[in-house]
């Protein structure tokens, strides 16, 4: 019996909320012979609002921190190089969007970066598409959220969504960050996981600069090509 699953694959959000999953909570529905799963995977910033609040010393609070979650949390920590599913085509068409220019520049830049990278992968605009693009402010903590509706291993659609509110809040270079987050959410339809273990830069990692990385990495157009 096929099912379908959606997911919340992945979020841009502060990394002192690396384990609180009650964020997206895990939801389950029957809808006639299929079952839709919502549940959480996050792409966090680093603790850098943390360690000014409380003035501490940037290596010791980091320490009790790192402690403090691997103790509390264990495996909740999500690192992977490839996801479960990823789209069936390598070509990925998506929606058209129309927004001012300060976005729709650096979101079809974007586009154009998996699209020049030779990942093998083309994302292309159609009037069409059930696989959508919002940017908007958005009442959570994340920067970006890409939700797939999966069957096996197979993405049937996805929605990103690209938060106005967190981007511009800690943006210094706007259109770089927004070109990172959503390159970053474009990756989880290809099959590419959140954070990988890996000591070689990655669109994928928690802890890339947003503000200057803006196009997938050698590493991460090598796991693309691998899928397809």
């Amino acid at each position: 019996m096929n099912s379908t699953r959606q997911k919340a694959t992945c979020c841009d959000k502060p990394s002192h909320a690396a384990h609180d999953f009650s964020f997206f909570p895990r939801q389950k529905q029957r809808l006639g012979t299929h079952s839709i799963y919502t549940f959480p995977c996050y792409d966090y910033r680093e603790n850098i609002h943390l360690l000014e609040v409380f003035g501490m010393k940037r290596k010791l609070l980091m320490s009790i921190m790192l402690f403090s979650a691997l103790a509390m949390f264990g495996s909740t920590v999500f690192a992977a190089t490839f996801l479960s599913y990823g789209y069936p085509s390598s070509t990925i068409p998506i929606r058209s969007y129309n927004y001012a220019s300060a976005w729709q520049v650096p979101m079809d830049t974007s586009i154009a970066n998996w699209n020049n990278a030779g990942a093998k992968v083309q994302f292309v605009k159609t009037s069409n598409s059930p696989n959508t693009i919002t940017a908007g402010n958005f009442n959570n903590t994340a920067y970006g959220v890409n939700y797939a509706s999966v069957s096996g291993s197979q993405i049937v659609s996805f929605r990103v969504e690209l938060n106005a509110s967190t981007i511009t809040a800690d943006a210094s270079n706007l259109s770089n960050f927004i070109q990172s987050v959503f390159v970053h959410e474009l990756g989880h339809s290809i099959w590419l996981g959140d954070n990988p273990t890996t000591n070689s830069p990655s669109i994928m990692s928690y802890s890339r600069n947003r503000n200057s990385m803006t196009q997938p990495q050698a590493f991460d157009i090598n796991n693309v090509r691998s899928r397809y």
